[in-house]
C-alpha cells in the first residue's frame, strides 16, 4: 500500500497514509473521520485480512468501516467516492458493504495506474461521440413527414 501510495504521490494525487500522516499522540478515530471527510477519493485496498477485519468491525478498520458506512449513506446512490481495490479474489477479499461496487484488480493496477488515474482525476475516457448518421436523420425527417 506504500508502494501505491508514493506512485499516487509521484502522480499529482495527494495520497495519505497514516504511515505518512498519523503521529504518535494523535487521536486515531478522529484523524481517520478528518481524512475521509477531506478526501474526494478514497481507495480501499482490500485483501482477505482487511475484508475479515472490516466484516467483523475490529481494530482500526473496524472504526474505518463505520466512518465510511456512515458517510456513503450521506453520499446517498450517487456515490463514486470510494475505489476498490481488489488484492486477488474479489468475493472472498472484500467487505461485504462493498460487494456492490465494481471493483478494479491489483493485478490491473500495479503495471499500470492510468486507470486509476482517470478514476481519481475523473478523466472521461468513453470515446468522443460522434454524429448522427445522414441516413437515419434521412429517414427520421421522412417518418415526420407522413
Amino acid at each position: 500500500m506504500v508502494q501505491l501510495a508514493c506512485r499516487l504521490r509521484e502522480n499529482g494525487v495527494d495520497a495519505r497514509l497514516d504511515h505518512f500522516h498519523l503521529k504518535p499522540g494523535m487521536d486515531v478515530p478522529q484523524w481517520m473521520t478528518n481524512e475521509l471527510i477531506k478526501a474526494r477519493r478514497v481507495l480501499l485496498v482490500c485483501d482477505v485480512h482487511y475484508a475479515e477485519k472490516a466484516d467483523m468491525r475490529k481494530a482500526g478498520v473496524g472504526w474505518e468501516t463505520m466512518i465510511i458506512q456512515g458517510d456513503m449513506l450521506v453520499q446517498g446512490e450517487q456515490n463514486s467516492k470510494y475505489i476498490v481495490i481488489s488484492v486477488g479474489d474479489f468475493e472472498q477479499n472484500t467487505p461485504i458493504y462493498m460487494k456492490s461496487r465494481l471493483a478494479m484488480p491489483q493485478e490491473q493496477v500495479d503495471p499500470d495506474i492510468t486507470g486509476l488515474l482517470e478514476l481519481i482525476f475523473e478523466v472521461e475516457t468513453a470515446p468522443a461521440l460522434g454524429p448522427v448518421p445522414t441516413w437515419v436523420q434521412q429517414r427520421r425527417s421522412a417518418g415526420q413527414t407522413r
